[in-house]
């Protein structure tokens, strides 16, 4: 299949400009990207026929779907995406082409993405591969690869890089610093006599991590209490405060009582012992 012997100038363009683009259609076409492919190259021959028309609008799927891959007129190309899947492959294999055989061809052709009309591009000296981006010359900066960066930028580039890197890495080293003197000290709070042997010794039978401890400093009130009632009070009933009920409730005489809750009322715990414990 073959659509450019007869196809008329594209309005704006020479003989010899169309003759050149029908050559170049015909070579890609012929190349050896498109030897196994017959469909592929009716497409590209169909679509380069059309671009050559003079007044050639764009090129629409549902025309490729019906003269390329013999679907009708009318058919469903939501339901069908032949046209699409080709095109892909087909854009794949014309950018081969230049890279390969055709790295010396002084006019590329290309079907950009969103279209089926092919357009071309003229080539300048001394570049064999890549397309351009107007239709016959491109201005050289236009050309320089994207990475294309001159030593002094480079250089300024991979300083600034150092610097930042040198600024994370610094600021992380303090920030650790901080955080290992925080946990220290936090440490040394919540067990003050860590580095004490004997102290670590005496207060790890009682300070456990799975179970609660209740610490009960001395209470000179009790023992005053104590000897005025001339009897002991139990560890429960100090800690309910019973003994004071009971004491109300006695036979005591009420001059007594007011005295015992005078002494109970003033609050004679010391923390003396807690602090020769810590020593």
């Amino acid at each position: 299949m073959s659509s450019l012997a007869n196809a008329p100038p594209e309005e704006g363009l020479d003989r010899s400009s169309i003759d050149e683009r029908r050559a170049l259609i015909e070579r890609v076409a012929g190349s050896a990207q498109f030897k196994r492919s017959a469909r592929l190259r009716d497409f590209l021959l169909y679509v380069g026929g059309q671009s050559l028309k003079e007044g050639c609008p764009e090129i629409h799927e549902q025309e490729i779907g019906a003269k390329v891959f013999g679907r009708n007129s009318s058919y469903d190309r939501s339901q069908d995406n032949i046209v699409r899947v080709n095109a892909t492959e087909l854009r794949k294999r014309i950018e081969l082409y230049f890279a390969t055989e055709g790295a010396h061809e002084p006019l590329i052709l290309e079907i950009p993405r969103g279209g089926y009309k092919p357009i071309f591009h003229r080539r300048l000296p001394g570049v064999e591969t890549g397309l351009l981006t107007s239709t016959e010359a491109v201005r050289p900066t236009a050309l320089l690869p994207h990475d294309t960066e001159s030593p002094v930028r480079k250089h300024q580039n991979n300083k600034l890089v150092h610097i930042t890197w040198a600024a994370v890495c610094a600021t992380l080293a303090v920030t650790c610093v901080l955080l290992y003197q925080q946990s220290r000290t936090l440490r040394k709070v919540v067990n003050p006599w860590d580095g004490k042997p004997a102290v670590t010794a005496f207060w790890g039978d009682y300070l456990r991590y799975h179970q609660q401890t209740d610490v009960v400093l001395p209470d000179d009130s009790l023992s005053v209490i104590e000897d005025l009632i001339r009897h002991p009070i139990s560890f429960g009933d100090y800690l309910n405060r019973n003994y004071m009920r009971e004491i109300q409730s006695s036979n005591l005489s009420p001059e007594r009582k007011f005295d015992l809750d005078q002494i109970y009322s003033h609050n004679l715990i010391t923390f003396a012992p807690l602090n020769r414990f810590r020593d």
